[in-house]
């Protein structure tokens, strides 16, 4: 009855710690953890899960901003629209985005980037483009 009910609720209220050992402090048998919450080497704590700390080994800044680029696309006239994309998307969303933006054709433009022709298909990652980026555009007559 009571001892049943017991371990239900540990169970259940308490499975973080019940299968991953992140209890905070010595397991149930009395034995100290094999290692601190604490001790993890580049840990921070992240959220709580039921009153259990979860950890994770935080992404550091520069793995985080070099998953995005900034692109600047200027016109002949040299008005700049802004974009920002990840660096495994190909360049032709960013046409795309830019024709709709600016309602203009596609087929009627050509962007340049280092002064060579930037294919729908080809991503900045393959073009190995920098963090910020300026590409050119121009108007095909």
């Amino acid at each position: 009855g009571e001892a049943g009910r017991g371990f239900f609720f540990f169970f259940f209220w308490r499975p973080c710690a019940f299968f991953h050992g992140v209890t905070g402090g010595r397991r149930r048998g009395g034995a100290a953890p094999a290692c601190s919450p604490y001790e993890i080497a580049p840990a921070t704590r992240v959220r709580r899960d039921m009153g259990n700390p979860i950890y994770a080994v935080p992404k550091s800044k520069s793995e985080f901003t070099h998953v995005y680029i900034q692109l600047r696309v200027r016109d002949q006239s040299g008005s700049d629209v802004y974009f920002k994309m990840k660096r495994r998307l190909p360049l032709g969303l960013l046409q795309d985005a830019y024709c709709q933006r600016e309602q203009l054709d596609l087929s009627k433009l050509c962007f340049l980037y280092k002064g060579r022709r930037i294919i729908p298909d080809e991503t900045p990652e393959e073009l190995d483009m920098e963090q910020v980026v300026t590409v050119d555009v121009v108007k095909l007559d």
